[in-house]
């Protein structure tokens, strides 16, 4: 059976050919003249064999010729059309195929360039956040830094007048049955004075008045007198400076640990931001490289498209004409 149909049509556009038997006119006179020349040679050789009889064994024999080439012919006609019907489409079928690749590469690009470029932004972002918690955990540190400097010198301060407090009292007590205040006493009430004016204690004004008489030189009377005033106010001073040197390192304790702790929660931050930073950067690079593979597929995959749609072309317009010319 022909692979084109009962009809025996080729599927490029064109009709086949008239049928064979036409195309044969020439071969049948051939065939004819033949005959005659048979038939005079019978007639003289077999004349038990009467002039029709002849005829038509003759053309009995030339129609088996003839309807043999015929059907040769439309074979072969056959399959020359079959031939470029199943090469045509063939070639639309991987023409077909390539089209529906490349749609679906097409979207896959486009997807993973989607992706890369949100994943580039998110690295961006990333990076600009990780800077900002650099900067903020140095400023940080250096703030913390000018405090807790500022607290070792005032702590250093509050220490010495505790104990230069410590030294007068002690001072005073045992000079308490002298008709007078030493030197050396006078010079140590001078110390606490000076701590006095360089801190915020409270009674600062009282205490420096009380510790500038106690220094001045008086009657016996009078410094007996005094030595229980000046020591009320050196008992009072130390508290004063005993509480504001557990407030200081109450306060320096707090700071450090708050400032520590925000240290600690940016620093965590910066760690948890460069993780997420290498991990997108990591995919990014990954889909990247997906998407050139796709766009070199795609590159070759058009090319072959473009290679089969230009040979169904060409294939299409041969066997249009070869078509004809049968």
């Amino acid at each position: 059976r022909s692979c084109l149909g009962p009809h025996r049509r080729l599927s490029l556009g064109t009709k086949p050919p008239a049928p064979p038997s036409h195309a044969m006119a020439p071969k049948l006179l051939s065939a004819v003249a033949l005959c005659g020349a048979s038939l005079a040679s019978a007639l003289t050789f077999q004349a038990s064999v009467t002039p029709v009889e002849k005829v038509i064994q003759l053309l009995g024999r030339l129609q088996e010729e003839v309807t043999a080439e015929g059907a040769k012919e439309a074979a072969e006609y056959d399959k020359f059309a079959c031939f470029c019907k199943e090469q045509v489409d063939a070639k639309t079928y991987a023409i077909e195929r390539s089209e529906e690749k490349i749609e679906e590469m097409t979207a896959e690009i486009e997807k993973l360039g989607t992706e890369i470029t949100e994943l580039d932004t998110a690295v961006v972002e990333l990076g600009t956040r990780i800077e900002e918690l650099k900067t903020e955990i140095t400023t940080e540190e250096d703030a913390r830094k000018v405090e807790h400097d500022d607290y070792l010198v005032a702590d250093k301060n509050v220490t010495e007048a505790i104990e230069a407090v410590d030294a007068a009292m002690k001072t005073l007590r045992a000079s308490k049955s002298k008709l007078s205040l030493s030197q050396a006493g006078r010079g140590q009430l001078a110390q606490v004075a000076e701590k006095v004016r360089l801190s915020e204690v409270s009674g600062k004004e009282r205490a420096l008045a009380v510790l500038a008489s106690a220094q001045a030189p008086g009657e016996p009377a009078a410094y007996k007198y005094q030595s229980n005033d000046i020591i009320a106010i050196l008992q009072d001073l130390r508290k004063s400076f005993t509480a504001d040197k557990k407030a200081a390192d109450e306060s320096e304790f707090e700071a450090k640990s708050t400032s520590e702790k925000k240290v600690l929660g940016l620093a965590n931050e910066q760690k948890f931001k460069e993780a997420s930073k290498l991990e997108k950067e990591e995919l990014s690079a990954e889909k990247s490289a997906q998407k050139s593979a796709l766009e070199k597929d795609k590159g070759d995959e058009t090319a072959a498209k473009e290679a089969d749609d230009a040979f169904r072309t060409e294939l299409t317009e041969q066997c249009k004409t070869k078509a004809e010319e049968w």
